[in-house]
């Protein structure tokens, strides 16, 4: 049996573009939803950008 899965789907997000240099950026579940949130720190201060998607089956 020959099964080749298909190749991922990968879009780029723009979530800020003001943020310069000295980005530390992480990705955690913060909120406890159990979807990933990105947190970003720099001498700016320090970003959270939740996931407000809904998770979809039978991708």
């Amino acid at each position: 049996m020959n099964i080749q899965a298909e190749k991922p789907l990968l879009e780029d997000h723009l979530l800020n573009n003001d943020y310069g240099s000295g980005l530390n950026a992480a990705v955690y579940g913060l909120n406890g939803d159990k979807k990933p949130e990105i947190v970003v720190a720099n001498k700016n201060g320090v970003f959270h950008f939740g996931n407000i998607l809904k998770w979809v089956s039978g991708l």
